[in-house]
């Protein structure tokens, strides 16, 4: 993005989040439904793991995704890329692997703004799991809010353009991510992305939450797991500043914990989608609950829609709808009565 864009996606970024409520964005936000949200989770988890090696599964997934992305007024498109994985097959005693070469798909829904529509603002979260589980938090909790996002933003103008990305082989190194990213056009490169990689699920008890260091004075996130971690690197501070900013205004019931600037200090930095982005010069931001230190379910076969926290996961899906309007210049296409 040339640094003129990126410092105008800046300004009115932390312009937007100063601003009171927008009315339209504020009904957006109601319209979010937990109800929808968890009908998503369960019917996603409800025919078990949907690995990438997997193209029954994944065929399946694909399919319901652009159903429920039509049904919204979308006209889903994937994008298929050829790659090298770790094929896992199960044996006696367990699972073993081997590399073979596969075609993934990508999936894309395009709201497209009316001021400006060549700028974009993307939406991301990977749709695979791991073989051995259904993935409730990891990630089906992220692909039922990008849906209900979708549906809730459907219908409201927006200056800028919306892209929702749903990446394939995430659980395989990041592999639609990479290949989205490398895929893009100069001038299709969008401002930046928000990442959702794992939001539904707390702890609820003390000393449950696990991390990987913590120094006085400087970061000491909270020991009970029952927040949302906001982690960028320095050049998306501004976006997390804003999805900050976002649920301050919109949905001050969601706890959370910054690590804005300095996540890729951080080894588990380089876990999701959002990493891709920040290799290839985007500021994105990771939306996740650190399910890997934080309870007994991450990538295990118990990670099943019973041990979500539905007012959680609803919360964060308004939040990610908030921060998506205001992001998209909700502003400018839908003006405030005078």
């Amino acid at each position: 993005m040339p640094r003129s864009r990126s410092l105008l996606a800046l300004t009115a970024a932390l312009a937007a989040a100063c601003q009171s409520p927008h009315p339209v964005v504020a009904a957006a936000v109601a319209a979010v439904d937990p109800n929808r949200i968890m009908a998503h989770v369960e019917a996603l988890c409800a025919d078990g793991p949907r690995p990438g090696d997997d193209p029954v599964a994944t065929e399946r997934t694909l399919v319901y995704l652009e159903n429920e992305l039509r049904s919204y007024g979308y006209e889903p498109v994937r994008k298929p890329f050829g790659a090298w994985m770790m094929v896992t097959e199960k044996v006696e005693g367990g699972y073993r692997g081997h590399s073979e070469q596969v075609v993934a798909e990508n999936l894309i829904a395009v709201h497209r703004g009316v001021d400006h529509p060549e700028q974009i603002v993307e939406l991301g979260t990977h749709y695979d799991t791991v073989p051995w589980s259904p993935g409730a938090d990891d990630n089906t909790s992220g692909v039922a809010a990008a849906l209900e996002c979708a549906r809730a933003i459907a219908a409201v103008k927006t200056g800028k353009t919306i892209r929702i990305v749903f990446f394939a082989l995430e659980e395989n190194g990041k592999l639609g991510s990479r290949e989205y990213v490398k895929q893009l056009a100069e001038d299709d490169r969008p401002e930046g992305m928000l990442s959702m990689d794992a939001i539904g699920f707390t702890n609820k008890a003390e000393g449950s939450q696990e991390s990987p260091v913590r120094i006085p004075f400087f970061f000491w996130p909270p020991t009970v797991g029952d927040f949302l971690v906001i982690a960028g690197n320095w050049s998306s501070t501004w976006l997390a500043s804003l999805h900050e900013g976002c649920i301050a205004m919109y949905v001050p019931e969601l706890p959370y914990f910054s690590v804005k600037r300095i996540a890729h200090w951080f080894d588990d930095s380089s876990r999701g989608d959002h990493y891709e982005y920040w290799q290839a010069g985007i500021p994105s931001v990771a939306l996740v609950d650190m399910p890997y230190s934080r309870g007994p379910h991450y990538h295990a076969a118990t990670d099943t829609p019973d041990t979500l926290d539905p007012e959680f996961l609803w919360r964060n899906t308004q939040a990610i709808t908030a921060t998506m309007l205001e992001w998209a210049d909700v502003r400018g296409a839908n003006p405030e009565p005078r």
